[in-house]
């Protein structure tokens, strides 16, 4: 996690990231899936005691550009589900 935010924020590369949750039915999203173009983190967010900060702090920043397909609605569930504000 620490590593594709580095790669972010690196300056690199337009920091641009997909983004896509996993859920079933009405329960909370159980897996994240985080992709750059060098590298791909699942997470499974039902199993985590605590979120990682990294995983906030790529959430809230502004300027990374998070993308994928219905991304608004995974993001609103996100914030729904766990508190995790997005910007």
């Amino acid at each position: 996690m620490h590593a594709l935010l580095g790669e972010l924020r690196s300056g690199a590369a337009p920091a641009v990231c997909g983004i896509d949750a996993e859920w079933v039915g009405a329960r909370p999203v159980s897996l994240l899936q985080l992709a750059i173009p060098t590298r791909c983190v699942l997470l499974r967010l039902h199993r985590l005691s605590a979120m990682p900060p990294a995983l906030l702090s790529l959430l809230a920043d502004p300027h990374v550009i998070k993308i994928g397909v219905g991304v608004a609605n995974d993001l609103r569930l996100l914030e729904g589900h766990y508190g995790l504000a997005s910007a």
